[in-house]
């Protein structure tokens, strides 16, 4: 809990500028949290049924707080209005269902349809409107309510998906927005996604954000000049395939680069990344990408394919047999031609010291090159220099900075924030 303290904060729903940008942050929190993808056909209708649910949620958040006061346009504030699902006995209408559809006359409460109503002159006028949305999804999600157990089972599915952000720290963090995602490509920023190498509960918001990452800067992208970013975008993502599926990944590493925005995968095997994503597109990522690098120490089975992709040489053999009779000494001297590969998978997994590592720019043959060694980089001194990055101390040092407007962080020492005040507090 202690990383997401002192965390940036995310809010997904602070990059959205249309229902289309909110079904996409659904979608990506359904699919990178639903475990296994083969679910059933029951499973399936709890799914489509949550999903209008958390269209409808959202679409109320966006359009009636997001421009007024983003603190209640977030996944928190998502949960907040779930919990208002509760019906109690002998009571026809939640919380949650005086929320969309109440009136002034019957339930004491302006209901988010009556408002729209009032709003646009007429319930035609209001039906034309993007507000509206969120009245027919939740329309939607009313229509599933077959009984009090399968609205139950619903609600409870619900919970189940959302629980990572009832822990504080984890909802703290989603409350609001300081990555400034926009901002990448113009102005120098350095943006760590640190996700723990053994619990994955989490990992799901590395996908979301790395696809928001990309959809922003695209859109800022068309936008300027030339149609791409001031500054190039370099992303390495490391262990891509263990953070879950960011959509149209395959695409993107083909036409991000004309954004300046370039994508460096990092993988163990190929069999990761199909774990994650379709053979199909794992093939379409690999192929997308113009430089290939294998550094070793990966499953026989992408050594087959890189020796496939390496090639074949033609190489001769040549015999010669002797034979000798009453009549004299003959010899006879006879060519055969194999194909064979030019590097086999056992020479690709066994053959390469720790040095050394195979290379493929698109167009052009494979071959062996060395490892850099970061030792003898011109720069590594720097980098001792620096010295260890502590995150509690630069989440202390952030922090004091936004306490007051008037508030200047002048020093960090080993244990203490200094701070000084242009004027004193009140």
């Amino acid at each position: 809990e202690e990383s997401f303290e002192n965390s940036n904060h995310y809010n997904p729903f602070h990059y959205a500028r249309n229902e289309t940008d909110l079904a996409r942050i659904i979608e990506l929190l359904i699919k990178n949290t639903s475990g296994d993808t083969s679910a059933s056909a029951n499973q399936d209708f709890f799914v489509k049924a949550e999903r209008q649910l958390y269209q409808a949620l959202a679409g109320y958040m966006f359009h009636l707080y997001r421009d007024i006061d983003e603190r209640y346009c977030n996944l928190p504030t998502l949960i907040d209005l779930l919990t208002m699902t509760k019906q109690e006995q002998r009571v026809t209408k939640s919380e949650l269902d005086v929320l969309f559809f109440g009136t002034m006359d019957v339930d004491g409460h302006c209901g988010y349809r009556e408002r729209l109503i009032l709003k646009y002159g007429s319930e035609t006028a209001a039906r034309q409107s993007r507000e509206w949305g969120a009245i027919t999804s939740y329309e939607g999600f009313c229509s599933t309510k077959g009984s009090p157990e399968t609205i139950s089972s619903i609600i409870a599915s619900c919970f189940v998906r959302l629980q990572p952000f009832t822990i504080k720290s984890v909802r703290d963090m989603f409350l609001s927005d300081d990555l400034e995602l926009e901002t990448l490509g113009t102005r120098k920023t350095a943006l760590f996604i640190v996700t723990s190498s053994g619990e994955k509960t989490y990992d799901f918001i590395a996908a979301m954000l790395m696809y928001q990452l990309f959809s922003v800067n695209e859109r800022v992208a068309e936008g300027l000049p030339g149609r791409h970013l001031p500054i190039p975008v370099v992303c390495y993502l490391d262990e891509v395939a263990n953070i879950g599926n960011i959509p149209n990944l395959a695409a993107r590493v083909a036409f991000l680069r004309s954004y300046w925005i370039n994508l460096v995968i990092i993988v163990q095997s190929e069999v990761d990344l199909e774990r994650a994503y379709s053979d199909k597109e794992t093939t379409s990522i690999r192929n997308n990408c113009d430089v290939t690098v294998w550094l070793g120490r990966t499953g026989y089975e992408t050594c087959e394919k890189l020796s496939k992709e390496i090639g074949e040489t033609t190489k001769a053999y040549i015999s010669q047999s002797v034979s000798e009779s009453s009549s004299g000494r003959s010899v006879t001297t006879s060519t055969q031609y194999s194909k064979e590969p030019l590097m086999s998978a056992d020479e690709i997994a066994n053959g390469l010291d720790g040095n050394t590592c195979l290379v493929h720019i698109k167009s052009d043959h494979w071959y062996i090159d060395n490892k850099a060694n970061p030792l003898e980089h011109e720069r590594w001194q720097e980098l001792i220099e620096a010295g260890t990055f502590d995150m509690a101390k630069w989440a202390a040092r952030r922090q004091a900075a936004s306490l007051l407007p008037q508030t200047v962080v002048t020093d960090v020492d080993e244990d203490t924030v200094v701070i000084t005040y242009a004027s004193e507090p009140e």
